[in-house]
């Protein structure tokens, strides 16, 4: 099967392979995309740098929606957001002081959540910088970035929350993309 990245994002064509990691806990197939990302503008450079590579590339090769690559001019963002959320086998909501304070990152939040009534596996908080996640949230267990000591088990903690395989694979991304938290 093979799928095309949006032009002017710098990824080409790429075949997925067929041993690509599945969930373990539901059918794939009937997913769009992987993973949702929900962000604030200013963390979209550590979003593409960083999380995208890591994600998209092979070996984990996940189909990944971004509203500010994936969207099309003269969608209605709300429509496009919903569709997103709901089409995507888990969703990453990126905690920072600015996105709390986003009106559409508060209306994406609301639609991760919303697909996973009553389980918390479907929507992973990533707490990027040091900030209060909602209450609302509290009952999620988040990816904590905001110490060093938790840095370290980013990237296994990540790939076992998104149901890939983590030993090596987490190993291996350690070492390409050592965790770094992005400025403010």
């Amino acid at each position: 099967m093979l799928y095309t990245s949006r032009p002017g994002f710098g990824m080409a064509e790429q075949e997925i392979a067929t041993d690509a990691p599945e969930s373990k806990t539901e059918d794939s197939s009937q997913y769009e995309y992987d993973l949702f990302i929900s962000c604030h503008v200013k963390q979209l450079p550590w979003i593409i740098e960083v999380l995208l590579p890591a994600l998209e590339n092979p070996p984990l090769s996940l189909k990944v929606y971004v509203f500010e690559r994936n969207s099309l001019p003269g969608e209605v963002i709300a429509d496009a957001l919903t569709t997103a959320a709901h089409t995507s086998r888990k969703s990453i909501l990126v905690f920072t002081e600015d996105y709390l304070e986003g009106e559409w990152n508060q209306f994406e939040a609301n639609m991760a959540q919303a697909t996973s009534p009553g389980s918390n596996t479907r929507c992973i908080p990533l707490k990027l910088h040091p900030c209060e996640i909602p209450d609302r949230f509290q009952s999620y267990h988040p990816l904590d970035c905001t110490s060093p000591i938790m840095r370290r088990f980013f990237w296994f903690k990540l790939l076992k929350a998104l149901d890939c395989g983590v030993d090596h694979h987490a190993h291996l991304l350690q070492m390409k993309y050592p965790f770094r938290t992005p400025s403010h």
